[in-house]
């Protein structure tokens, strides 16, 4: 792939040697700056497809990269990686799966708890009064002996 490059630029060292009195410096520069910005796209890319991978905003740190490469040069980029690689989620996973150092390892959530008050009344059983315990009739709203609401 880099001679498939090199014989594309071909036509511009010649043009170099015949126009340039640097002999050369001027096609070395400018396969620098082509190789740099193929690098920097082949980041991004990588980056752009992890972020989406792991639940993240791709677009949010490529962004990040570009402006912050545009301003800080190389060094900003690399900061922007780093970060990058520390803050990400775990594939398949949620932001902070693991546990702080100590504690136990996180259990799902637990279920409902089941609706408060009495149990739904057996059909043919007797109701009772949860107060007195005398029996009640059908139908009724409070308890005909301690007048308790049921």
């Amino acid at each position: 792939m880099l001679f498939g490059l090199l014989g594309l630029l071909a036509p511009f060292a010649y043009l170099n040697q015949v126009f340039d009195p640097f002999g050369g410096l001027l096609f070395v520069i400018c396969l620098f700056i082509l190789v740099s910005l193929l690098v920097v796209v082949l980041v991004a890319v990588w980056m752009y497809k992890d972020a989406e991978s792991r639940g993240m905003s791709g677009t949010m740190w490529i962004l990040i990269l570009i402006l912050v490469g545009l301003f800080t040069g190389l060094i900003g980029g690399l900061i922007v990686i780093v970060i990058y690689l520390v803050v990400r989620n775990p594939v398949g996973g949620r932001p902070g799966a693991y546990p702080p150092y100590g504690y136990p390892p996180y259990a799902p959530p637990p279920m409902a708890p089941p609706p408060s008050g009495a149990p739904p009344p057996v059909p043919g059983a007797a109701a009772t009064c949860r107060s007195c315990g005398a029996p009640l009739p059908a139908g009724v709203a409070f308890c005909p002996n301690c007048g308790t609401k049921l």
